[in-house]
């Protein structure tokens, strides 16, 4: 059984709470790749019925690229009643169950008893959350049933100890479906407990709020790898540590961890707890010349530290050396990614009077803290010159982050050469940095394209983020910007199948290498931006003869 249990109450008052709106209960057929999903909505629940419907078709469309496979059928029941108590006032929003066997409603009346179904009862807690709360809830319940039906059922006990990743992973899932901003009472409270769980628990105590650790492995050893792993967990919880040390090696869950916090300490991960919440935890008064800071921070986490510095002149830099225990497979960096190595001193110029430390740790054998040191630099401290990276820079109007509004829909001419795309509003977005520093993702973009010799052609991009560097030309108009790609990386992936005369190829591969290779080359497209004076953010690619406009958000 999962729960996700009442965190946070926004207040929304449903209009289906008025009297004489209320309907009687529904049964609808939801089709998703060929297998049909029930949706039952009890009288009161006819106001969320759409969302769920929605959620259902976006997430497990979506899923079935992450599980490669659905052999199921997902029954969520919209129940009028609250959950039952959990003590000290709390009640379950929803219960998932795998059964092997299930009468399920039809739409025309009745039930049929059917083979392998997820049952996800979701209860009347509308009054307490905002419509995307309810959305990312069923994408986040829809999670499980894949987890169930391909890992089994967790007895409780087991279940406690496996949250870090039941949990994690079902958060995770979702946020690839809904962005984490669009579950602002949710996300809220896994940030608050990330918040406080930051270097206190180690990665397997955690719950929820583990959502990034899979993020961050997801952005560093790729998401088909992440999913491979979740896949071969053992259900033994005692198993966990052991699985996660063979599937990667010790030496790599050390540079895991490592790279988890930088991504954390820079805010690089989509839904992350403000950075002042983050490094304001950990705030350490310390002298120019000072030594003794013991830093604690258990297995298999990490901690960000804030020393604030007292006692330097202006310009005066500090050399700083960090002792690290030996054979604890911990890793020390600067906020700015810069490795700082045992017992070996670093020059630093905080220029702000702060200095900021990420601690990590892998699994060691023997336990251990770590120990700062200060000393004031005899030499003149010159922070490091700023790269220049591009010839133009961002525009102001582009600066900070946009969301995917909407985009358009349409077979492109002419017949029978037909493309349809589709984008997921509230899942990919552009973000723009000073000095052309852009990151664009893709997640759940998926084209189908009739070529003319009538083949099928089906690209679908999921989790593709791309980083790199973005010069800017303005145009006449003022507010229109083409940005030519210089460089980037790419983390994601890309799939495409061809279907021709009753035959598949899938030239995944292919694709890869052709956007790791085209990434940067102008002759690749032209990517046009334009300030709209709605406040919108028209971007428009025109490549291979094809001009497709999004629309993004603030």
């Amino acid at each position: 059984m999962r729960r996700i249990v009442a965190m946070a109450v926004v207040v929304f008052l449903w209009i289906s709470t008025l009297p004489g709106l209320a309907q009687a209960v529904t049964v609808e057929a939801i089709e998703v790749d060929g297998v049909t999903h029930i949706l039952r909505a009890g009288a009161a629940r006819q106001i969320v019925s759409p969302l769920v419907k929605e959620a259902i078709g976006r997430s497990v469309s979506y899923y079935n690229t992450l599980w490669d496979s659905l052999d199921f059928t997902i029954f969520v029941d919209l129940v009028d009643e609250q959950g039952p108590d959990l003590g000290g006032g709390q009640r379950p929003d929803a219960e998932t169950n795998y059964r092997d066997s299930l009468e399920v409603p039809q739409p025309g009346g009745g039930t049929r008893a059917t083979n392998k179904v997820c049952e996800v009862k979701m209860y009347n807690v509308d009054a307490e959350m905002s419509p995307q709360d309810v959305r990312f809830i069923t994408a986040h319940e829809i999670v499980h049933c894949f987890q169930e039906r391909f890992k089994g059922s967790l007895p409780p006990e087991q279940y406690q100890r496996s949250l870090w990743w039941v949990e994690g992973t079902a958060n995770w899932m979702a946020s690839m479906v809904y962005a984490p901003s669009t579950a602002p009472t949710f996300w809220g409270s896994f940030n608050r407990d990330f918040v406080t769980n930051l270097g206190v628990r180690s990665l397997t105590g955690t719950s929820y709020d583990n959502s990034f650790f899979f993020m961050a492995m997801a952005r560093t050893q790729s998401l088909e790898t992440t999913m491979n792993y979740i896949k071969a967990i053992p259900a033994n919880p005692d198993s966990h540590e052991s699985h996660l040390r063979e599937f990667f090696t010790n030496d790599a869950v050390t540079a895991l961890m490592a790279d988890y916090a930088l991504m954390v300490g820079q805010g690089v991960l989509r839904g992350l707890p403000d950075q002042g919440a983050l490094w304001g935890k950990n705030v350490i008064a310390a002298a120019a010349a000072s030594a003794g800071h013991v830093l604690t921070t258990p297995r298999l986490s990490f901690n960000l530290y804030t020393f604030n510095l007292a006692g330097l002149a202006a310009g005066q830099g500090v050399d700083m050396v960090v002792t690290v225990p030996e054979g604890i497979n911990a890793r020390a960096r600067l906020a700015d990614g810069t490795e700082i190595a045992n017992l070996t001193p670093i020059k630093v110029c905080p220029a702000d009077g702060t200095v900021k430390v990420i601690i990590s740790r892998g699994f060691g054998d023997v336990g251990g803290d770590f120990e700062v040191a200060f000393n004031p630099s005899p030499e003149p401290c010159v922070p490091p010159p700023v790269e220049v990276v591009s010839t133009t820079g961002t525009p102001d109007c582009l600066l900070g982050e946009w969301t995917l509004f909407r985009m358009p829909n349409t077979p492109l001419p002419p017949d029978p050469a037909a493309a349809d795309y589709r984008m997921w509003p509230g899942n990919s977005g552009l973000s723009f940095g000073p000095g052309g520093h852009v990151e664009w993702r893709f997640d759940g973009l998926m084209v189908r394209n009739i070529g003319p010799m009538n083949e099928a052609i089906y690209m679908r991009i999921y989790n593709l983020v791309v980083l790199g560097i973005g010069n800017f030309n303005i145009g006449g108009d003022g507010v229109t910007y083409t940005a030519t790609f210089l460089s980037g990386q790419k983390i994601g992936r890309a799939r495409m199948l061809v279907d021709a005369a009753g035959v598949t190829t899938d030239l995944s591969s292919t694709v890869e290498r052709a956007m790791a290779a085209n990434w940067g080359d102008p002759r690749a497209g032209t990517y046009t931006f334009r300030c709209a004076d709605n406040g919108l953010l028209e971007y428009t690619v025109q490549a291979g003869g094809v001009q497709v406009v999004y629309l993004y958000t603030r």
